[in-house]
């Protein structure tokens, strides 16, 4: 009966029928959105059938189903060339393009060419100094800043805290701040880092975005700002404080109820755990981080989480991690940065170099800790470059009495590059394995001198195991 409908005909009830529902629907049309985008595109009212399928992908991101949200965003850019005039066309691709930016973020991963290019149309198309400019150009950042470009990522974050502002927006120059202080964080400028967690903190204090944000987003910056401050803390040496601040970001209402969101916060949380090397709470959290991430396809943490989670049971088992744990790191390494996603690439690599240092293959974790040296030289990528000496080290002196000291000397450099970024936390663990190394050789008045002040620098977190050791071994002298 359809087809013997005359083509005329069936477009002005096609038209007919939307305007009729939206009448009916009223202010609860976006409920119908997907209903009435079809419609307008058989009625050939194509403005207003983009918006609706643009809102019927908008609905889709809310239920965190992002291949439904990109198929709607697709499917309204495929009628955009049906809508001749550009004043009205430009504007509807500006918001498509930024949605399915931040849909992809979270199907395909941050750092996925098709990301790139949704956020670069989207720059080309909105107006230089706008609200959407700036949510642009973080998307862009948020690309850029997982992909490891960190020179480029701070170019973009300084771009955003223009913008955010001379817009005069709070909420704005939060997520500003949230892109500097995790830049300048990975970059090893932490005590900047640190200023810009407290003052987007600040500004984001009562103006909590939720899901609104987090739509924009792929996750809600406020959230991952909260848990970008407890690492710096931790790396600063305030552990204690560090704890809090995790865990106060895990009992945010949008961390609940955002699966993305809270995918993020747990998997920071397990790290955090690892980094203090409390393994039973880091497993804990890495555990449930996999399970959500899997349930809801997030690819990108369902990756990192699962790295962590292997390293994690591998040291809990106190003996040389099995080839086939390492075989599961260094793949899930390799499909992270065949995507493209260097962000923490040197942080991943000493730890699968500790892992194969245990198992008894040194060539291998030297290889690696040489690979993660070049590139932090690379991609200024500065966080871990105290660890990866420190580890250098120890591999030196696990082979033989002979590099004593060239391993003295990559401490010595360890212990340098901690103090110029103020990670207290390094500092501690390049002069506990110097002070083990003299102490050894009979310098066990050099060793106390060394290790005694970098421990009475720690005003909380004696409870953990760094801090025990480094107390036994200061007593021990």
């Amino acid at each position: 009966l359809y087809q013997r409908i005359a083509q005329n005909r069936r477009v002005r009830l096609h038209r007919a029928i939307g305007a009729q529902l939206e009448a009916i629907y009223d202010d609860q049309a976006s409920k119908i959105a997907s209903q009435l985008a079809l419609h307008f595109e058989q009625g050939m009212a194509y403005p207003k059938a983009i918006r609706y399928r643009q809102q019927a992908g908008e609905n889709a991101l809310r239920r965190s189903a992002h291949d439904a949200a990109v198929e709607h965003f697709h499917q309204a850019l495929e009628l955009l060339p049906r809508v001749t005039r550009a004043a009205v066309r430009e504007p509807l691709e500006l918001g498509i393009q930024t949605l399915l930016g931040s849909a992809l973020m979270t199907l395909k991963g941050q750092a996925a060419p098709e990301v790139g290019n949704a956020y670069t149309r989207a720059r080309q198309l909105c107006p230089r100094t706008s609200p959407e400019q700036f949510d642009v150009t973080l998307g862009l950042w948020r690309h850029r800043f997982i992909a490891g470009d960190l020179d480029r990522s701070l170019e973009l974050s300084d771009r955003c805290f223009t913008l955010a502002t001379q817009l005069k927006a709070p909420a704005l120059r939060g997520s500003a701040h949230y892109a500097l202080a995790g830049t300048l964080m990975y970059r090893g400028d932490l005590a900047q880092a640190l200023a810009h967690a407290e003052a987007g903190l600040a500004d984001y204090r009562g103006l909590r975005e939720g899901h609104d944000a987090a739509l924009r987003h792929s996750q809600d910056p406020s959230a991952t700002l909260m848990a970008y401050r407890a690492w710096i803390l931790f790396f600063m040496g305030y552990w204690e404080q560090a704890v809090k601040g995790m865990n106060d970001a895990l009992e945010l209402e949008i961390v609940r109820s955002h699966p993305q969101t809270s995918v993020t916060s747990l998997t920071y949380s397990g790290i955090l755990y690892l980094y203090l090397r409390e393994l039973d709470l880091a497993q804990q959290q890495l555990e449930k981080a996999v399970q959500m991430a899997q349930r809801w396809h997030i690819t990108q943490f369902a990756t990192i989480a699962k790295f962590f989670l292997t390293y994690t049971l591998s040291s809990k088992c106190r003996l040389a991690p099995s080839s086939r744990s390492l075989h599961e790191m260094k793949t899930t390494l390799a499909s992270r940065r065949a995507a493209g996603a260097d962000l923490h690439a040197t942080g991943y690599l000493n730890r699968l170099a500790e892992g194969y240092l245990s198992a008894g293959q040194p060539e291998t974790s030297l290889a690696l800790l040489a690979e993660s040296n070049a590139l932090a030289d690379q991609s200024n990528e500065r966080l871990f470059a105290a660890d990866t000496y420190r580890l250098m080290g120890e591999f030196l002196l696990s082979q033989d009495n002979q590099h004593q000291m060239k391993a003295e000397t990559l401490f010595k450099k360890s212990l340098v590059v901690a103090k110029q970024q103020e990670s207290t936390t390094f500092e501690l663990r390049a002069a506990t394995c110097l002070a083990e190394l003299w102490n050894s050789q009979g310098k066990v008045s050099e060793a106390k001198a060394l290790l005694a002040p970098v421990y009475e620098k720690f005003t909380e977190g004696f409870e953990f195991p760094d801090l025990k050791k480094a107390q036994k071994l200061t007593r021990m002298m």
